[in-house]
């Protein structure tokens, strides 16, 4: 086992600790009350999370996850303004390597990855002051022993982090809100979503699986002006269009713009069976401006058209 302790660690308020540890918003640092303290329970302690429940809006749960713990720590900050600086309210998110189910291509899916929302991260850090960084597993270890991984990867710098008061964003499929963790399997706590809905619960829970990724909440730092943060993200956003946002490590199946309606268009030309919630999409019914009504719909966008802007192929 990676863990020998039988102790619960999790974001809780005692009444003393919310007398005492007040944090004032002075010197840059968040108005918050102690509910970022951290306390160290017994294991058959019951404790309320001191972080309010996210919004049961649906939407993309990076966004809505960070938004939530953003604003927690001090830093209000919408869910739409997070899917505008990001970029991710704008793109067209395609992964041509699956997931799959079944045989079919699932791109109902591709809305809800993670990759779109983490390119935006730097440009989300000069908008709020806080750092963020991206932790990632050993996927081959993942794969084989997934709880000895999440031990070597993972456990240490969750703690950490809860115990400096500041919640994790967790990756697995959907984003999960960690709160705190306890001695049992999977020993992650917080908010989170059930199967293929993107709407957080409003109850704390137990984390279903180990994460495979996460996102770490670091140091406050300087931030922009909003116009020169408006700048910034816009610059970000052409990117993404030109398909120049991604680093060179990325994956060569994944688009955000102009390749994206290209590859859109190849696959539903082609034999590969594509899955919406709805069910299969038969190429031979698709026209380009059909193409534009089933991202929007025959794919489920998770997001109202409202907060997920998608160009029309050719404008």
């Amino acid at each position: 086992m990676f863990r020998e302790r039988t102790a619960k660690i999790t974001l809780g308020v005692t009444a003393l600790s919310a007398l005492v540890l007040v944090v004032p918003r002075c010197l840059g640092g968040p108005s918050i009350v102690a509910a970022v303290g951290i306390g160290i329970e017994s294991s058959d302690t019951t404790s309320m999370a001191a972080m309010p429940a996210p919004s049961r809006e649906s939407g993309n749960t990076y966004a809505r996850g960070m938004s939530a713990v953003l604003s927690y720590l001090g830093s209000d900050i919408s869910y739409d303004r997070i899917m505008g600086l990001t970029g991710v309210a704008f793109i067209l998110q395609v992964d041509t390597s699956g997931p799959y189910h079944g045989g079919d291509l699932d791109c109902a899916w591709w809305p809800n990855d993670h990759w779109g929302f983490e390119l935006g991260l730097p440009v989300l850090t000069k908008a709020v002051g806080w750092e963020f960084s991206d932790h990632q597993c050993d996927w081959e270890a993942y794969k084989t022993e997934t709880a000895a991984e999440y031990g070597r990867s993972f456990a240490a710098v969750i703690e950490k982090s809860l115990q400096s008061g500041k919640p994790v964003l967790a990756r697995s499929g959907h984003c999960f809100i960690v709160t705190g963790v306890d001695d049992q399997e999977p020993p992650l706590l917080g908010y989170g979503t059930r199967g293929k809905s993107t709407q957080y619960g409003q109850k704390t829970t137990r984390m279903d699986d180990y994460p495979c990724g996460l996102y770490i909440i670091g140091e406050k730092v300087s931030t922009l002006s909003d116009e020169e943060v408006d700048l910034v993200s816009l610059r970000h956003i052409i990117a993404l269009f030109n398909e120049q946002a991604q680093g060179p490590e990325a994956p060569k199946t994944r688009f955000s713009g102009r390749q994206a309606w290209a590859e859109w268009l190849r696959l539903l030309r082609s034999d590969v069976a594509l899955r919406s919630t709805a069910g299969r999409m038969p190429a031979s019914t698709v026209t380009p401006r059909r193409l534009a009504i089933a991202t929007a719909a025959s794919c489920a966008l998770s997001v109202r058209r409202g907060k997920q802007m998608i160009p029309e192929p050719g404008r």
